[in-house]
């Protein structure tokens, strides 16, 4: 009986400018098969770095959104990469900051600005 692994098949890898299109919007399996996870990630990574309620962190994500003109699922994508790498544009992170300073208690759900 033979210990050798058996030889694996010669696949062509694909271009490097679809993986990396690709690797932007695949975050996780879960993300595939159900289109609205990285935007509940999202909610989540702002529900617990701002103590948001679920409310006030889609308020924040879809004025993230209109403020640095980026379509709001790749705000979205990005708070979550940004969550695992610590990588966030400067101008999703200025906003970012921007709508989580502190503000008084009791105010409204409405977008700060």
């Amino acid at each position: 009986m033979s210990t050798d692994a058996p030889a694996r098949p010669q696949t062509q890898d694909p271009p490097a400018a679809a993986t990396a299109g690709r690797a932007a919007h695949d975050e996780t399996p879960l993300a595939a098969a159900h289109p609205q996870a990285t935007m509940y990630h999202a909610i989540g990574v702002l529900l617990v770095l701002g103590r948001l309620t679920p409310e006030e962190a889609r308020s924040v994500l879809r004025t993230i959104s209109q403020r640095t003109n980026t379509k709001l699922r790749d705000v979205a994508t990005l708070l979550v990469q940004w969550a695992r790498s610590g990588d966030l544009r400067a101008d999703i992170r200025s906003e970012l900051a921007r709508q989580l300073r502190p503000r008084p208690r009791g105010g409204t759900a409405a977008p700060r600005g």
